[in-house]
């Protein structure tokens, strides 16, 4: 075997020595830092066990919470998922075959969500957008609570001819719905983007007494306007109705308290599927706003915004026929999810 080169040896020696020479000094003039007087209350307060502890939570909550929208936004991204929720025969199974299938038989009350990707055109462009039916069947709505926790938008479509005469059965459906929305968009994180509701004044045409041949019809702007006047005027007077209910019974709402679902957030992290039904009284808070006549921009989370539909009646399936803008304030608003 051959010897080593002296000179190499001689110089990793020098370069060994220099670096512990270094490192020695750079010791020597931390410990003159931590000793000098002035350093000394800095020095307490970091080698404080409480201070510590304190402030390796903070470093964590960080991360965490640095963390956790993000993941909240990068599983939600790509295609858009809309609900279809509301009162039994309200129109929802004809807004979802019409958009699913471009066909507008005659339905009946669903008692199983259907799902759907919905392609919609425009100039050029294609948009496609996850539909599911909720139905309107009672055993049904519990589970509107738990797809809402992965869903971007919610339509609650109303029957505008029979909203007068089933005006309470109709607005208690939605402090139930509202409640869920608004946890959803607290658990996602104060940067997510809000959820958005769209209440459809739906059956519009049948205010109208000139008969179309156009399926989905056309509207008419007074048309348009009545319809949603009159589901406004009337869901807001119901839902103050039962602001000042609650208000009456001590902050709640009877029947009202267990009706969101949420995930442990070990559930979260690793991505169980199992919902966990929790207590939602801090998530009523966020529904009901202030002292005072009901708000619906009281809501927090939620953008709640107003639409106008019509589909007239049902055609056989082998008919073809133009279309109208019966549906066009409900396209509008699934093209800007």
């Amino acid at each position: 075997m051959a010897e080593p080169d002296p000179q190499f040896v001689a110089d990793t020696l020098r370069a060994r020595a220099e670096m512990a020479l270094a490192k020695a000094r750079r010791h020597e003039a931390v410990q003159r830092l931590l000793n000098h007087p002035s350093f000394a209350p800095a020095k307490e307060f970091l080698t404080d066990p409480m201070v510590c502890a304190a402030l390796i939570g903070a470093f964590i909550a960080l991360l965490f919470f640095a963390f956790f929208p993000a993941s909240k936004k990068n599983r939600r991204a790509g295609v858009p998922k809309a609900l279809l929720v509301g009162p039994t025969d309200a129109g929802k199974t004809a807004i979802f075959t019409k958009l699913a299938q471009d066909e507008a038989p005659a339905t009946h009350t669903s008692t199983i969500p259907s799902t759907a990707s919905v392609a919609l055109h425009a100039g050029g462009r294609v948009k496609t957008v996850r539909l599911v039916d909720m139905a309107g069947h009672a055993r049904l709505r519990d589970e509107v609570s738990a797809a809402v926790a992965d869903a971007d938008a919610v339509v609650f479509v109303v029957d505008v001819t029979g909203v007068v005469r089933n005006a309470a059965s109709i607005a208690e459906q939605l402090p139930p719905l509202i409640t869920a929305m608004a946890g959803t968009a607290s658990r996602r994180g104060f940067n997510a983007t809000p959820l958005r509701l769209l209440i459809l004044a739906h059956k519009a045409d049948q205010l109208s007494r000139e008969p179309s041949t156009l399926s989905p019809p056309d509207l008419a702007p007074q048309t348009r306007q009545t319809a949603e006047e009159r589901v406004r005027s009337v869901l807001t007077r119901e839902m103050d109705r039962l602001k000042s209910a609650r208000s009456a019974s001590g902050g709640r709402i009877e029947g009202m308290g267990r009706v969101a679902t949420q995930r442990s957030w070990f559930a979260r992290m690793f991505g169980s599927a199992e919902p966990v039904a929790e207590n939602t009284e801090d998530e009523e808070a966020l529904v009901w706003g202030g002292p005072g006549a009901w708000n619906w921009d009281d809501v927090e989370g939620v953008d709640v915004e107003w639409g106008v539909t019509g589909l007239g009646g049902a055609k056989p399936l082998t008919e073809e026929c133009e279309e109208g803008d019966g549906l066009q304030d409900l396209t509008d608003f699934f093209w800007d999810l």
